[in-house]
């Protein structure tokens, strides 16, 4: 028995080391933190289409590891998807690939193209406004200020 606990040990170990997926970001951005919670220290940012490892999941978080020697944290799962990303932007018929247009949702942004359609279909709308509101950032201590002096949990996460 003594000489079988080892070997068991192995198996279940090996076995714990394939459970980790394989995930891709399926934003343009996204922030890896320090826990999970949207207002958790940023540790990193990983960009759209980037692999990253999931460890673990704790309700609508994942803990990742991207690359070697990068620090892992925490990432919301809605911002990955289990599906490779194709980054081939306009090659109708490719396999596997997205039209520009597909990665520009995907991405949750428009490309150049795509906004200026947009533009000229709406050029009524106030878009140095969008601009400006596009180009705020707030700091995790600033959020974790604001919800507190408002009141609010954060949802889907611990708090910081």
């Amino acid at each position: 028995m003594r000489r079988l606990l080892p070997a068991v040990f192995l198996v279940f170990a090996a076995a714990a080391l394939h459970a980790a997926e394989t995930a891709y970001v399926q934003v343009r951005e996204t922030q890896i933190r320090e826990n999970p919670s949207f207002v958790g220290r940023i540790l990193a940012v990983a960009p759209y289409g980037q692999q990253l490892r999931v460890e673990r999941k704790s309700g609508a978080w994942s803990l990742v590891s991207p690359a070697a020697g990068r620090a892992g944290g925490w990432v919301h799962s809605s911002a990955l998807s289990a599906k490779k990303i194709a980054l081939s932007a306009g090659s109708p018929g490719a396999s596997g690939g997205a039209s520009s247009q597909e990665v520009a949702l995907a991405g949750k942004g428009f490309n150049a193209q795509v906004e200026a359609q947009y533009r000229a279909d709406n050029a009524a709308l106030d878009y140095a406004t969008i601009d400006r509101m596009e180009a705020l950032r707030f700091s995790p201590e600033e959020l974790a200020l604001f919800m507190t002096q408002a009141g609010l949990a954060p949802a889907g996460g611990g708090a910081k």
